[in-house]
């Protein structure tokens, strides 16, 4: 094979490799390297970088539902969703954290309410991609009444 030939078939094989990289990054934040081959070594190489995801996801709790007196173990879920894709949901007491992240859909939580005083709460998801943005659902105001133990014996 003379050196024309080989040349010829290393530098489709790199144009090659380059659609296929860039057929399966649509969509994502790409950082790829084009190189130029010439006499068997690289000559040149130039970055391209695709747009940075600047949109913040959107979520929504989805359970309780606002308004709602809970007790017991209280199931939490909400909706998230991104033009990239949700990295984590992670449900808020007050604005502290109740759950550690989600990374997987459903985003459910099973909340023991009696791990807080009876009284009203706010709740609220906070949805993030993996590019860092952020995004909090509107609040959802609950009570919380748990009735204490009966402990009076039967007569």
């Amino acid at each position: 094979m003379d050196f024309l030939s080989s040349y010829k078939q290393r530098h489709l094989m790199i144009r090659r490799t380059l659609a296929v990289i860039l057929t399966v990054a649509v969509g994502f934040q790409l950082n790829l390297a084009a190189l130029a081959v010439g006499r068997g070594r690289v000559v040149e190489m130039a970055r391209a970088e695709g747009p940075a995801d600047t949109t913040a996801p959107t979520v929504s709790v989805t359970a309780p539902a606002n308004g709602e007196t809970l007790s017991g173990a209280a199931s939490m879920s909400a909706n998230a969703t991104d033009d990239v894709g949700v990295a984590s949901v992670q449900f808020k007491l007050n604005g502290a954290n109740l759950s550690d992240p989600l990374t997987t859909q459903p985003y459910t939580y099973s909340w023991d309410t009696a791990t807080v005083s009876n009284g009203t709460y706010t709740l609220t998801a906070t949805a993030m991609d993996a590019a860092g943005n952020a995004a909090t659902s509107d609040p959802v105001a609950v009570t919380v009444n748990n009735q204490p133990p009966d402990v009076t014996p039967p007569t």
